[in-house]
């Protein structure tokens, strides 16, 4: 059993993929429950996570996987009790196929993410995400990524995401993550928008 500790250290914009969920094609960890849940389909026993954020609304976070299975739960000052949180997702992944996950998600704002992520070798993985509404009436956008690891190994991972929609230009995001020293992760994103978005954080396994 492994336990995670994420620390957001420097960002200009908010994020809901808090467990170091950078991009729909490196879903390993709980950053699956939010960036694509067809990486809960990779086996990686029980995990769980603890996110506290230090602002003015006392928001934290819970997260839990294994076995296919996932959930994660965010309260702040305005959650009603334990079973009414202000955010929340649940989902499951499977294999059907050798290096071939998919996966599904619901959200409790009435969000469905379907996802598929294929990992023909070990240097490249190539995933995407497709959001719905739950009663699957309305379609608003898809995600397709692509990641690299450059020294075959986790120590370095780089790539990009495209998000885009039917009716308006899309949105590409470049994204890096790092584990240089066992345990301590750094992860990174940036698009070149007219806000010019960029997060980095910094995250301890403590498995």
């Amino acid at each position: 059993m492994s336990f995670f500790i994420p620390i957001l250290v420097f960002s200009f914009i908010f994020s809901q993929n808090i467990w170091n969920g950078i991009s729909v094609a490196t879903p390993d960890n709980l950053n699956a429950i939010t960036s694509n849940p067809a990486g809960l389909g990779i086996e990686r026993g029980k995990q769980t996570g603890t996110y506290i954020s230090f602002d003015s609304k006392y928001t934290n976070s819970s997260s839990y996987r294994n076995h296919g299975l996932g959930y994660d739960l965010t309260y702040n000052i305005h959650s009603h009790g334990i079973f009414k949180p202000e955010d929340g997702n649940i989902g499951f992944g499977f294999s059907p196929s050798k290096n071939l996950y998919a996966g599904m998600k619901w959200n409790k704002h009435s969000f469905i993410d379907l996802g598929l992520l294929y990992r023909p070798f070990n240097v490249i993985s190539i995933g995407s995400t497709h959001k719905f509404s739950d009663d699957l009436d309305n379609y608003y956008h898809t995600t397709l990524g692509v990641a690299i690891r450059p020294f075959f190994n986790h120590r370095l991972t780089i790539g990009a995401d495209y998000t885009g929609h039917d009716t308006n230009s899309g949105i590409l995001t470049y994204h890096f993550s790092s584990e240089l020293i066992n345990g301590i992760l750094i992860s990174g994103s940036w698009n070149g928008t007219a806000e010019n978005d960029l997060q980095i954080n910094l995250g301890f396994n403590l498995g």
